[in-house]
């Protein structure tokens, strides 16, 4: 009996532990979402120096400036060496010539990753932006408001609860469905009537 209580005793303490490892860890993926700075103030490229500049609002920007922990361009890794962010100023300068299409990614602790393609001045998110019946990509520099890649929503099926799901943006769009009523008739006292199936 003495070993069974202390084996449960054992056992509690081995749950304990593994909670209070979990949370952290729980805690941090919750946070994990929060949103970026969404515009750009202003955007330059300088391939002669090889380096782009990027400011932001620091109003929006400060705190995930602050807990940026890497950049990639096209999916390689920059030394964050070759970075150099100020807070004070909203600005982070990447040692490194860009091209046309070049994808650049910078993540944050606590923040979703930010990504945008470069095409010409312009620095269109990779996110979709989406109304009634199109998805597009945006321009992020203040003021511009350009957009790209411009397309009908598609894809995904409707039903009578739901409308059809875009499978590029996960809009939904669209009509309902109309009912799919079966053959059987169910009844109560009074009535008769058929149901729809879906």
């Amino acid at each position: 009996m003495e070993k069974i209580k202390i084996n449960i005793g054992k056992i509690w303490i081995l749950i304990l532990f593994m909670i209070v490892l979990m949370v952290p860890s729980m805690l941090i993926k919750a946070e994990g979402n929060k949103q970026v700075p969404a515009i750009i103030e202003s955007f330059k490229i300088n391939n002669t120096k090889e380096e782009c500049n990027f400011t932001y609002n620091l109003e929006e920007a400060t705190e995930w400036m602050s807990n940026i922990t890497g950049i990639k361009k096209n999916g390689q890794i920059i030394p964050m060496s070759k970075c150099i962010i100020n807070t004070e100023g909203g600005t982070i300068i990447i040692k490194t010539a860009l091209s046309e299409n070049d994808k650049i990614s910078i993540s944050a602790e606590g923040y979703q990753d930010v990504t945008f393609v470069i095409q010409g001045e312009h620095l269109f998110n990779t996110v979709w932006k989406h109304d009634e019946n199109t998805h597009w990509k945006e321009c992020m520099v203040k003021g511009c408001g350009l957009k790209t890649d411009v397309t009908d929503h598609s894809g995904g099926q409707a039903s009578c609860q739901k409308k059809a799901e875009c499978e590029v943006c996960g809009q939904e769009y669209g009509e309902l469905e109309a009912h799919n009523y079966g053959s059987e008739w169910k009844h109560d006292e009074t009535s008769h009537w058929r149901e729809c199936q879906t």
